[in-house]
């Protein structure tokens, strides 16, 4: 006897292996995958005797897997356990048996109770095969034959070897559209077609020559059926002089195939290929481009500003944006070329044969043209941008791993560069992506190894010299790596979903530290502490009240704190940031808005802000003396601060021609190297301590310029 099947489905390798052991002492085939999916190719292609399936995995999960084969012919029939850590209420109960299940095993899973229960579908499996086998040998008599044709629900048939039918059953009359009583003893031959009745005789020739049973696949209208011709043989000549005929509807079978083809191998929004098929293709792709040496092009698409898309205008958009853009894909490149969804806005092209790199850049710049054409959803424009990564066979990889790497290293540096570009991969990329996952590696531990500090880099009068507040700057010093700029891990903090977390560390760092300042006595005043806050932080529901336990925990006076926001972030929605502004203030903490003179924003909306200190961009104020354009620009922000009412620092300030000019036109604050470099806090005692009004005022210095600024 045949060894049996078990397959294995759960998507923890953890709970395969250990499921797999407690079964390593049956005489069994064991099969194990980690997905739904998989699990349906399996038991299409392969016969099994018992599914244990998990109920809660990612994709499909085994509800829809046990559904999906009751309603194949095929593998309906196929005993499934659920293994499951589903609570064992009657509704799941309910659910899995609906679905399916013969039984139901909870997690973690007794060994002795589950070699128990498979045991025992084991042996009905093996009972179930040996009474198919007896019903097949070939010295079953015609007597029995015809009491399985009369119990079939397909179409069935006794026939001699001249084709003269000796008994059938209701379905098969009512297929050949004449009563049952009318056709015994006819020739089936003159019943059928001249075509299906040719293709019979031949298969009946093939049956008496190599005594076994036949299979094949007939059409009859829309329908299909699998034809099945039994022979039986004779004891005494061991001849052949009766056969058994069996057809089986499987029209709707075939159907249910496909589907579940479909699910397995494609996209079921965009039709593109899955990431399975896309794999297997690549696969073919390496062999063929090794054995004619040819190479080809693998292609990453990254879609720009999809989720805003999706947070603005509706999933349902993003759906009909998805589908649109892997249209156009599709239209753009060859029909020997494979384009696949990969998942989200990601999706990916393998180009079969490429002359060389500027014909696989003149596809990318085909493919970018097309995809940023805007988009047309109930009657808005939608515009979406897109950045593409290439690796080429087999400059960039050997093997479809090293080749998709390379394309979605070189996609993101794409997206870093701006996007709406593409970008082949280098070696140099694939020392950056090493160093950038390094960083990303340590960033996520940067805090609790206490690699974080705060400085602080003072702000002053520049009517008086004094100093009067600070701005708190994050730092990281990484293991050997030293300190690492903030430009480098301010943007991997956002990417990896830090940010949050360090904007909440740094405000209540600053504001514990410079309450402590404040309780020295240490400089001539006090001093404010302003620390920036990120897009994300600001729409996390409940910033606000954070604000408040950090002020409350600290006992820092609320006037003694800023909030600082950028430009650009307040005006993607001026009148949510109106909202929240307006909320945060209410703490009764002061609101600069960061790099002004950079976002475009409109003067109505700058009347309504709820906010305290404009604050001047660096690039405005390091064109002084150089730039006239510049130099008007800095009047006028300064200019219209005094009229709202509004104070304004300058960013960036390392000159004393610079600090002459902010001072001659009113300028509130200045902030530079010309003064003081960021510091931590030990250095901002040390400084408090030393520094007099007349130290900092610009006309009692002898610098040169920036390079000599006081540093700490």
């Amino acid at each position: 006897m045949i060894k049996q099947n078990v397959l294995v489905v759960d998507d923890k390798k953890e709970n395969l292996h250990a499921i797999s052991r407690v079964l390593a002492g049956l005489d069994v085939n064991i099969v194990t995958v980690e997905s739904g999916e998989e699990a349906l190719r399996r038991v299409i292609k392969q016969a099994y005797a018992l599914v244990l399936l998990d109920v809660l995995m990612p994709g499909m999960g085994g509800f829809e897997v046990a559904e999906l084969m009751r309603a194949n012919k095929n593998t309906r029939n196929i005993p499934i356990i659920f293994v499951t850590a589903m609570s064992r209420d009657a509704q799941n109960i309910f659910r899995g048996y609906e679905a399916g299940a013969v039984d139901y095993l909870l997690k973690p899973i007794e060994a002795e109770v589950l070699l128990s229960k498979v045991k025992v579908l084991l042996d009905l499996d093996r009972q179930k095969q040996e009474l198919a086998q007896s019903l097949a040998q070939k010295q079953a008599s015609e007597k029995i034959i015809q009491v399985l044709i009369n119990a079939q629900t397909d179409s069935a048939l006794l026939l001699d070897n001249t084709g003269k039918i000796m008994a059938l059953n209701e379905v098969m009359a009512s297929r050949l559209h004449r009563p049952l009583t009318s056709v015994v003893g006819n020739c089936l031959f003159s019943l059928l077609p001249e075509q299906q009745a040719g293709v019979l005789q031949e298969k009946m020739t093939q049956v008496q020559e190599s005594h076994q049973l036949q299979h094949y696949e007939e059409s009859i209208g829309d329908l299909l059926f699998q034809v099945s011709l039994l022979p039986i043989v004779e004891f005494s000549s061991e001849k052949i002089q009766t056969f058994a005929l069996f057809a089986r509807d499987i029209t709707q079978e075939r159907q249910v195939a496909r589907q579940l083809e479909q699910l397995a191998n494609y996209d079921q929004l965009t039709g593109l290929s899955n990431r399975a098929t896309y794999y297997t293709f690549q696969d073919k792709l390496i062999a063929g481009a090794r054995r004619e040496q040819h190479s080809f092009a693998v292609l990453f698409l990254d879609l720009d500003r999809f989720k805003q898309i999706n947070d603005t205008l509706g999933h349902d958009a993003g759906d009909h944006v998805l589908s649109t853009v892997a249209s156009r894909i599709t239209a753009g490149v060859r029909k020997s070329d494979i384009v696949a969804r990969l998942g989200g806005d990601e999706f990916a092209i393998a180009t079969d044969k490429i002359a060389d790199q500027q014909h696989a850049a003149n596809i990318a710049a085909k493919l970018i043209s097309s995809v940023i054409a805007p988009i047309n959803y109930q009657g808005v424009e939608v515009f979406v941008g897109c950045s593409l990564g290439i690796a080429c066979f087999p400059d960039n990889g050997s093997d479809k791993e090293a080749l998709n790497r390379a394309a979605d290293i070189a996609m993101y540096e794409a997206k870093r560069l701006g996007g709406n570009s593409y970008r082949f991969f280098d070696p140099e990329l694939q020392q950056r992506n090493n160093e950038r996952t390094r960083l990303a590696n340590g960033l996520r531990h940067a805090l609790e190894k206490e690699q974080m500090q705060v400085h602080y880099q003072p702000k002053f009068s520049a009517l008086t010299g004094e100093m009067v507040g600070v701005e708190a700057l994050m730092r990281w010093c990484f293991d050997d790596s030293g300190m690492i700029a903030p430009s480098v891990f301010i943007p991997l903090a956002e990417e990896c979903g830090l940010i949050i977390e360090f904007g909440s560390w740094i405000f209540n760092r600053a504001c514990m530290e410079i309450k402590a300042l404040n309780d020295e006595k240490l400089a001539l005043g006090i001093l404010s502490v302003s620390v920036n806050v990120s897009p994300k932080q600001l729409k996390v529901e409940g910033f606000d009240k954070l604000i408040g336990k950090v002020l409350e925990q600290c006992e820092i006076p609320p006037a003694h704190v800023q909030i600082e926001l950028t430009e650009s972030l307040i005006m993607e929605d001026p009148e949510a940031s109106i909202e929240m502004l307006s909320i945060i203030r209410s703490y009764g903490v002061s609101i600069a808005v960061d790099d002004f003179g950079t976002g475009y924003s409109s003067l109505s909306y700058l009347r309504r802000l709820p906010i305290d200190t404009l604050k001047i961009d660096v690039s405005f104020v390091r064109e002084i003396g150089k730039d006239a354009e510049s130099e008007a620009i800095i009047k006028g922000i300064i200019a219209l601060a005094h009229s709202l009412g509004l104070e304004t620092v300058a960013e960036g300030v390392e000159t004393r021609e610079q600090v002459a000019f902010l001072q001659q036109h009113g300028c509130s604050l200045l902030q530079g190297y010309y003064f003081s470099k960021p510091v931590d806090i030990e250095a901002l005692y040390q400084f408090s301590r030393d520094y007099t009004p007349m130290n900092c005022k610009p006309d009692s210095r002898e610098l040169k310029g920036g390079d000599n600024a006081l540093k700490y």
